[in-house]
Formats: structure tokens, sequence, C-alpha cells
């Protein structure tokens, strides 16, 4: 077969093969730049084998200078389209033009040399080409044999066309595009593998397309189980709310009901102790609905940080008064242990907010003529807040899930007050918000450690 029925068959092929990409772009409905450059690569191609044939009706100077410059776009468009199908970073379209304009001054200087001058340094212009592809393509570290067989041919067709260059100068000094012999055989018949890079660029698009797909499956899976962990944990919740909110607002109702009707039929001692109950039955109505406010505010990314400097011993002193009848009804003793000069930068109502579920809940279940102590400890960056109880302390397998996001729990105090879970829950999301930390130690029927870190103001 000679060479010229050979560029006609190279040329066909890439008409066919731009033909084809050109349809599946049109009628995808979603672009890919990478198929783009591939198929325009295809088309520059397709023209480069077609100016032999047609060589008669332009002047051969321009033929030679516009098919060597079509040639190495062509090729350095499938090379980089092939390199390009995997990477994270985007196109670089001022590269694939610097590259361009650096082949095409090439090619118009060595336009007047003789034959086998132009014929090799075309050779070594497709050769460093076909070499960069492969070390391209290596530099991916991917394992596929897709890539494996595209490095392949690149390295092949980068050495043929050396090998043709180096002929071409030094060997076989009348060499031309259209001469016969073994290199010049060896080089047309190589360009053939670039029929099977296209079928391997496809490939290596599904491969991509496929592990999209996978990716993606695995993330929505993740988030499926997320979703489902996340409405049950919701689920439960609200459940618990309901429960607790509907009983204490039917106690608070019976009890205002009962005061309103028959208040002459009890005594002035009956009536306080009514009214103490419905006091508290209304504060523990209202810490619930605060919660669940604010829980409520930090699911839909409401509440953002405002932190200021301030005083963590003032903090503690108004939420210590906030909640002192709750502490004296069960004769609790608190002491108040940190410093006046310790400073933190936090948002202060969250951090109040933190503070008051913490000790509320330390009250909840410690038993009566017990103690709470709040202390603490520094280091360079933080201040560390212990808040310290004599109460019924926690289960071991409680205690290890009790701060992970699907996990909620309440239980009745040592005087059966009731809880809805939601408060540490808040009180940790509350905490990480401003860059601090919790943890909690616990010993069942000896006590636990709720310690907090906050950074210095």
């Amino acid at each position: 077969m000679d060479v010229k029925t050979l560029i006609l068959l190279f040329s066909l092929a890439s008409w066919f093969t731009f033909l084809f990409l050109l349809y599946y772009e049109i009628t995808s409905p979603k672009k890919n730049r990478i198929i783009q450059l591939y198929a325009i690569g295809k088309l520059f191609l397709g023209f480069v084998w077609l100016l032999p044939i047609i060589g008669r009706f332009i002047p051969y100077y321009v033929s030679v200078t516009i098919g060597n410059t079509l040639l190495a776009w062509g090729c350095g468009l499938e090379v980089f389209s092939m390199a390009y199908i995997n990477a994270k970073k985007p196109i670089n379209y001022r590269r694939i033009s610097i590259f361009g304009f650096i082949s095409l001054f090439i090619f118009l200087i060595i336009n007047t040399q003789p034959d086998n001058i132009r014929v090799g340094v075309a050779s070594f212009v497709i050769g460093v080409i076909f070499t960069l592809g492969f070390i391209w393509i290596l530099k991916q570290h991917n394992t596929s044999k897709r890539r494996y067989l595209a490095f392949s041919i690149y390295l092949f067709l980068a050495i043929i066309n050396f090998i043709r260059g180096f002929t071409a100068i030094l060997v076989d000094t009348k060499m031309s595009l259209t001469s016969k012999g073994l290199i010049q055989d060896v080089a047309f018949a190589s360009f053939f593998l670039l029929t099977l890079s296209t079928i391997i660029f496809f490939l290596l698009l599904k491969e991509k397309d496929d592990k999209k797909i996978l990716s993606d499956a695995k993330v929505l899976a993740n988030t499926n189980e997320l979703l489902k962990a996340s409405n049950a944990t919701k689920d439960k919740l609200f459940s618990i709310i309901a429960h607790d909110l509907r009983g204490a607002m039917g106690t608070s109702a019976q009890l205002t009901d009962l005061l309103f009707h028959q208040h002459k039929e009890f005594s002035e001692q009956e009536r306080n102790q009514f009214l103490e109950q419905l006091v508290n039955s209304s504060n523990k109505n209202f810490e619930l609905l605060e919660n669940l406010l604010n829980w409520s505010r930090s699911q839909l990314k409401a509440i953002t940080v405002e932190a200021t400097i301030f005083s963590m011993n003032e903090l503690l002193k108004e939420i210590l008064s906030q909640v002192e009848s709750m502490f004296q009804t069960k004769t609790i003793h608190i002491e108040n242990k940190i410093n006046s000069d310790w400073f933190v930068k936090a948002d202060y109502e969250m951090i109040k907010v933190v503070v008051r579920n913490i000790i509320t809940n330390a009250i909840k279940f410690s038993p009566c003529n017990s103690k709470i102590t709040i202390e603490g400890q520094e280091d360079s960056f933080k201040y560390h807040i212990r808040f310290i109880d004599q109460g019924v302390g926690i289960q071991a397998d409680v205690l290890k899930e009790l701060l992970t996001p699907e996990f909620l729990h309440s239980t009745p105090g040592t005087a059966n007050e009731k809880g809805s879970g939601i408060g540490l829950k808040l009180t940790k999301d509350f905490i990480e918000k401003n860059g601090g930390t919790i943890s909690i130690s616990s010993k069942v029927n000896e006590g636990s450690v709720f310690e907090i870190s906050l950074p210095k103001g």
C-alpha cells in the first residue's frame, strides 16, 4: 500500500471520528470540553491527511507549512485531551495556545529548507508531543490498564518519530513526505495506533464516568445513612418533647384551674405549695422551649457566633442566680471557684445556654443535701472549667455514646425531674461553634464531671 493510500485512510478515519464526536456533543445534554478538544484535534488531522492529495491546488510551501502545523496541533490536542481526562485542575488553554504558536513558528522557519530537514524537524516535534503525552500519563500514578496501554502507544510513537527524524537528517538526506522506505512505512503504519488511541480515549471517559457514578453512589449512600440517623434522632427528640411538654403544660393547666376555681377550699400553705409547683413547672417549660428554639436555629444554620470578651465568673454568677430556686429546693450547695480575672472570648448568649444546661443537669441528678463544685485550670490558650457533682453518675454504655450526634438520652432526675435530652446536644454544638471542647467523666453512684474549654480573651 503506497503512502498516499495510507494518508487517505488516515484522513477518512480522522473525519469519521470528528463527525462522530460532533454528533455526540450536539446530542449530549452535558457538554464536555475534553471531548471538544479531542474532536478539534481529529479535525486538524483530517485536514492534514488531505493536504498531500490536494497539494497541487495550493503552493507547495504553504501546503507543507500548514500540514506540519496542523499535524502538530492535532497530535497535541489528542495527547492533551488524553492527559486531562482525570486531571483535577481546569484545562490550561494558555498552554495549548503557546504550544500552537511555537510549533507554527518552527515550521515557518524551516519552510525553505530541503524536504529531509522539514521531515526531520516535523518528526522531532511530533516525537516531543508524544513524549510529553506519556510523561503526563506516567505522572498521574493511575493504575488503570487502559492508561498503561495509552502510555505504551505514546512511547512507541515518540520513539518511531525520533528515529524517523534522525534518519531524515543524518542518514537518508533525500527523504520526503511521500518517499518510500522501511522507516517511512513503519512511521506511517504507526499512525494507525492513533485510531486505537481513540478507542482508549472513550474507554477512559467511560472509566471516569464509572468512577464518578461509584463515588456519587457512595456519597449518596452515606448521606442516606446520615439522613436516616438524623430523622430517627429528630423523631425520638420530638416524641420526648411532645410527651414532656404536654405533661408539663397539662400539670400547669390543672394547677391553674384548681387555684382559680377552688382557691377558697385550700389553706394558705397549700396555695403556696401549688404556686411553687406552678412556678417550677413554668420554668421547666420555658427551659425546654428555649432549648428547642436554640436547637432548631442551630440545625437550620440560623445561629451565627458573635464572639465578645467577658468574665466567666460574672456569667456563672448570673446563671447561678437564675437557678437559685432549683438548688435551694434540693438543698444543694454550689461552690464557684472560678477566678474573677478569667476572661474568655466567645458568644456570651451561647455560653449562657451551655452553662445553664450543665448546671441544671447537675442539679437534676444530684441528691438532696449534696454539693456541686465549679473549678478550673488554664493553659496558654484556653480555660478549662469543670462542673463536679455528687450525683447518681452515668452508666458506662450510656457515657460512651452520650456525645455522639445520633444518640439521644433522657432519664428522670433524683426528684423525678423530667428532661428532653436536647440540652446536652445543644451544649456540645454551641461549645464547638465557639472553638471549645466538652468532655464527660463519670462513676455510677459517685458523680460526674463535665469539663468545657473556651479560648482565652
